[in-house]
């Protein structure tokens, strides 16, 4: 009788010691925190985010580009920047580190980070080698360098 119940013992602590290891290993709870025009995001429709090599994290949205370091935003738009337009669709970094920023209406800009502007590539219609539009909905860089524009106009290639 005694050998029984150190059995039974045995086998409820192992079934407890079980239970508590799958409690205590399963998803913790998921914390969001929602950032938001109160905190200084331009707009609180965001189309993309990247992360750059200095820790910034650039954010698109319909009214400017933001870039946040974790604590506060920097709005980048047409009213106090040299950006095309403040409808912002994609970003990229690319394999050289250079922030790429797709727009609707405003064709392309490089964030040029020493000068703290942005380059522009636009649609020239006397220039067969400009972009085909200004309206580019999304960017991709290739495994050779190559950046990949999608617009309303068809595909584009940036070598």
């Amino acid at each position: 009788m005694h050998r029984v119940l150190f059995q039974y013992k045995e086998s409820l602590l192992f079934i407890l010691i079980l239970l508590f290891a799958l409690s205590s290993s399963g998803q913790s709870k998921a914390i969001f925190k929602k950032l938001d025009q109160i905190d200084g995001l331009s707009n609180a429709r965001v189309t993309s985010i990247v992360k750059e090599k200095n820790g910034f994290v650039w954010i698109a949205t319909k009214n400017g580009l933001n870039r946040y370091d974790g604590f506060d935003f920097k709005v980048f738009n047409k009213q106090n920047s040299t950006i095309s337009s403040n409808d912002i669709s994609d970003l990229l970094i690319d394999a050289k580190g250079r922030l790429w920023v797709t727009t609707l209406g405003g064709g392309v800009n490089v964030y040029d980070p020493e000068k703290d502007t942005f380059k522009v590539y636009k649609n020239n219609p006397q220039n067969v080698k400009s972009l085909p539009s200004n309206q580019v909905n999304t960017i991709f860089e290739d495994s050779n360098g190559k950046i990949w524009l999608g617009t309303e106009n068809g595909l584009c290639v940036y070598d």
